[in-house]
């Protein structure tokens, strides 16, 4: 009852001239407290600081100074008061509330995946046809393949492509009298199977085929089956 008749008489005592203020509540800022402090007597010194870390908060002091209006973000003040200089320090633990809590740390965003290495695209180095010379098929035109291989479209592409074009016999040997080491794995590769056989692969001759396949029928068929493996 002692505060509130201390403000109602505060309120009488204001000047006429403070009529032509609007007529307002006192709302604290987002996120502060408001507190209204009263001192047992006028004139007298006020000491306010933040229970946290100590710092100082000036208040607003109202009429004869026994009021003071502090406005500061929650948490719990210390307060002191004195009527003097050699007066005795009143204290007081004010609380404002809880502190707010602390803003959640955002998730860190979702880490994009790894870049995978890049494949290594083994390129076509070596396309041997396997035929057999004394029997040539009706259905392929080896005769043809054969002068392109040498001179014509498909010796042109194999230049161009950086590619080893060859036509040989399964049964073909070196000086020694024995197959040579470079055409063995062309050689099994086509073993078994309906000659003439294509047998397109990597630099060197280590690993799978790129190529295995029966020798399209004509020249044309040759070159569109090479220049899809060097798109």
């Amino acid at each position: 009852m002692r505060r509130l008749s201390v403000l109602l008489g505060l309120m009488l005592v204001c000047p006429l001239w403070a009529a032509d203020t609007p007529l307002r509540q006192i709302v604290p800022a987002a996120g502060k407290s408001l507190a209204v402090l009263q001192a047992p007597a006028a004139r007298g010194t006020w000491v306010l600081v933040r229970d946290e870390d100590l710092t100082a908060i000036a208040p607003q002091l109202l009429s004869d100074g026994s009021l003071a209006i502090v406005e500061a973000t929650p948490g719990k003040l210390l307060v002191r008061w004195r009527p003097g200089p050699l007066a005795k320090w009143q204290s007081l633990t004010v609380d404002l509330g809880a502190a707010p809590a602390p803003t959640p740390k955002p998730p860190d965003p979702p880490k994009p995946p790894p870049t995978p290495e890049p494949m290594v695209v083994e390129k076509l180095a070596w396309v041997v046809v396997v035929e057999e010379s004394s029997q040539p098929p009706d259905d392929v035109d080896v005769a043809a393949i054969r002068l392109s291989g040498a001179t014509g479209e498909i010796a042109a592409w194999a230049k161009a492509s950086n590619v080893s074009w060859r036509m040989v016999d399964r049964d073909m040997k070196g000086p020694d009298g024995k197959q040579p080491a470079w055409f063995a794995p062309f050689a099994n590769e086509a073993a078994g199977k309906k000659l003439p056989w294509l047998v397109g692969a990597p630099s060197g001759t280590a690993g799978p085929p790129l190529l295995s396949q029966r020798c399209p029928a004509n020249v044309q068929g040759v070159l569109e089956l090479l220049k899809g493996t060097r798109k």
